[in-house]
């Protein structure tokens, strides 16, 4: 915990100095926890935990106030779920999770506490999961093209490597194929993107 909170100072810092650096905060937590810890998996996993936290609680940051100059374009996902979906979700499982502890404090207080605890952060992490999508920039650069969906997943993508990019609706979507990733679930993509060869993407706590 103290290592996170280390490394979301000096990202704090870091954009308070020099803002227009790097305006991905998940990508700027996870260099500096590599730096800290020593270890890149280690430290691309617990930036992504500590960006739960900024995506959840974090006012909406503008685009391009933090952009770099080199940047040409940026675009943000839309969330996956709609918000009447999403509030009407948040408020099944704050029920669920309060007639839970109810049940289980009967016999334990203090599993009920742990099981009540777990619940707050999975509400947390949805929260974060689903802001993350207007939060976080994809770009259009000069040599790649940067994917950024949200908390779902990452990838850069050389633009000798990109075959084809073309407006779909859900009738024009290739389902059931190895080699086809909806970014969008549980919604439909908009937008299909064909590649030459297969892209390899950084899902999340780096895997």
């Amino acid at each position: 915990l103290a290592i996170i909170i280390l490394a979301i100072h000096r990202v704090r810092v870091a954009r308070r100095i020099c803002p227009v650096r790097e305006a991905d905060v998940l990508t700027q937590l996870q260099s500096t926890l590599k730096a800290i810890v020593g270890n890149g998996a280690a430290g691309r996993a617990l930036g992504y935990e500590a960006s739960t936290f900024y995506y959840a609680f974090a006012d909406r940051p503008s685009a391009m106030r933090d952009a770099e100059p080199l940047r040409e374009v940026q675009f943000a996902a839309a969330p996956p779920f709609a918000t009447a979906v999403f509030m009407a979700l948040l408020g099944i499982i704050a029920i669920e999770t309060a007639v839970l502890h109810l049940l289980v404090a009967m016999r334990s207080s203090t599993v009920a506490w742990i099981l009540t605890g777990l619940s707050v952060y999975a509400i947390i992490w949805l929260v974060a999961f689903q802001r993350s999508f207007s939060q976080r920039f994809s770009e259009i650069g000069p040599a790649a093209l940067i994917l950024r969906i949200g908390l779902r997943c990452d990838a850069t993508v050389p633009w000798t490597n990109v075959a084809s990019v073309r407006l779909v609706t859900w009738r024009d979507t290739p389902p059931g194929r190895p080699d086809y990733l909806n970014a969008a679930k549980p919604g439909e993509p908009n937008i299909l993107i064909a590649f030459h060869d297969l892209v390899r993407t950084e899902g999340p706590y780096g895997i």
